[in-house]
């Protein structure tokens, strides 16, 4: 009979045993759940700070950017949008007009969309535009990186034609508007320069 009792006793030990064991895991649970809620809550609030955060950023970033574009340009400078345009005031090859351009704080244009093409037709003359196909024939690129696709519909004859000796982007007349052509880069030219009131 004692032997029943130490057996019930041992059994009775392991019964508790497993019982407080499983009430520290139940707590584990709770206390992990509720960090885990808690590490939510602090997760959402601090999303919901950055997106204010963002918001404020971008307001303030439309306001500048509408100061900006109030300011008038410079003398022989014309305006349109928020930028700047002007002819290089003597003719050469594409890099020397670049060089002038860069030299009064601009780059030759790179007409960012139709209006800017109309804007800039307005004016007469076949100006070097801000685009080669130099450093990789084929592929022409803007001056500030951007890619000009050779199925853009401003090409005067559907698309550049004229090889490895023609890598320079001038605007002609094509009838009835202005379109663009591949040159020479060293032919004789003005180039048009713009540059961006916001930067």
């Amino acid at each position: 009979m004692a032997r029943n009792t130490q057996g019930e006793r041992e059994e009775g030990i392991e019964d508790n045993y497993a019982t407080s064991e499983s009430l520290r895991d139940q707590h584990q649970d709770y206390v992990g759940t509720e960090e885990l809620k808690n590490m939510t809550e602090q997760h959402k609030t601090v999303s919901m700070e950055v997106e204010q955060l963002l918001q404020r950023l971008k307001n303030v970033t439309e306001q500048r950017d509408s100061l900006l574009c109030k300011q008038e340009c410079p003398g022989d400078w014309d305006k349109f949008g928020c930028k700047c345009y002007s002819y290089s005031s003597e003719r050469g090859s594409w890099n020397k007009s670049r060089d002038f351009c860069v030299s009064h704080g601009a780059d030759l244009v790179v007409v960012d969309s139709k209006e800017e093409m109309d804007f800039i037709s307005r004016n007469s003359g076949a100006p070097w535009l801000g685009a080669t196909d130099e450093a990789s024939e084929g592929v022409w690129r803007w001056v500030d990186g951007t890619v000009l696709s050779v199925d853009n519909p401003s090409w005067g004859k559907g698309k550049p034609d004229g090889g490895k000796d023609k890598n320079c982007l001038r605007r002609v007349w094509v009838h009835p508007n202005f379109k663009w052509t591949d040159e020479s880069c060293e032919d004789d030219l003005y180039g048009l320069c713009e540059y961006n009131l916001m930067t």
